[in-house]
């Protein structure tokens, strides 16, 4: 499988399944550069949680697709990949900012195809 071949696949599933969602890195002077993805959340189950993970903690799988498409952050590809920890957040519809805590991007042949991500309250 090609990279745009699994990226082309993720799309039309997030398409048919997912919701959109905003990720939103703060820049100097307090301003943010946001842009709107598709991405399927999932909450996590009593596994998880039972291994130590926070029960309102969210997962989500996002594309590259829109990341791209709209040069997030600032057009440099290399600043392209969500920041854990940091000025990088998700808004989903009717929730407060999220902080993401944990980021795992998804390669075949060196190209970013899907992005793990763990958002918490």
């Amino acid at each position: 499988m090609t990279p745009a071949q699994a990226i082309s696949m993720l799309d039309r599933q997030l398409a048919k399944h997912g919701e959109d969602i905003v990720l939103s890195r703060q820049v100097e002077g307090g301003a943010s550069i946001d842009v709107t993805c598709r991405a399927r959340p999932d909450t996590l189950d009593n596994e998880k949680i039972s291994a130590g993970l926070r029960g309102s903690d969210v997962h989500l799988i996002i594309s590259p697709t829109q990341i791209i498409r709209a040069g997030w952050p600032d057009g440099n590809p290399a600043h392209r990949i969500p920041v854990a920890n940091g000025d990088d957040k998700v808004i989903m519809v009717g929730e407060p900012p999220r902080t993401i805590a944990f980021v795992d991007p998804q390669t075949i042949n060196g190209v970013v195809v899907r992005i793990n991500l763990r958002i918490t309250a």
